[in-house]
């Protein structure tokens, strides 16, 4: 039964671990159980079965429902395990289903100098210059880049140019 997996789990220093995942098996004439932290560090249940349902009389959606209310009550105030930063379950060859989702990492802001654009080929540079101008840039320079032809220019308008993307940069339109 599924409780039994639970207490043995309790038995776990969940410290050490991220990620906790329930691998739901539809064997022969059953349905069973094992838990698993953080990709097959400890796995608990593959040699031991911990059986869910003793006949497979109750179709596989059921499953997935009474596994649901059960690990959602078992781990709602449960603070041996709030540090994990994942609790999921899920037929094995089927889709995955969180308790707990992991929070996606925000991705770093990165900042751009005229250093950042001189690997540019001339093409490449006209090209962000017309995506990536914000406003500001676009008002102010607009005209003058539609007038340059890029394939000509020197490498210190090259660089002038550089410099005005960096400094009108629209963050927002690249990310």
């Amino acid at each position: 039964m599924i409780t039994e997996l639970l207490k043995k789990i309790e038995n776990i220093d969940c410290k050490e671990y991220d990620e906790l995942l329930f691998n739901l098996y539809e064997d022969m004439n059953s349905y069973s159980i094992e838990a698993v932290f953080d990709e097959n560090k400890i796995i608990i249940g593959r040699e031991e079965r911990f059986y869910i349902v003793g006949d497979k009389s109750i179709g596989y959606e059921e499953i997935l429902s009474k596994v649901c209310k059960e690990l959602k009550s078992y781990f709602k105030n449960k603070e041996q395990y709030h540090n994990l930063k994942s609790i999921s379950y899920g037929f094995v060859d089927g889709d995955l289903y969180y308790i707990r989702k992991p929070r996606k990492a925000k991705k770093k802001q990165i900042v751009y100098t005229k250093d950042s654009f001189y690997d540019f080929d001339a093409v490449k540079l006209e090209a962000w210059l017309s995506v990536y101008l914000n406003e500001e840039g676009k008002n102010k320079y607009r005209e003058k880049i539609w007038d340059t032809d890029f394939d000509k220019i020197s490498r210190e308008e090259f660089e002038e140019w550089c410099d005005i993307l960096a400094r009108y940069f629209n963050y927002d339109k690249s990310n």
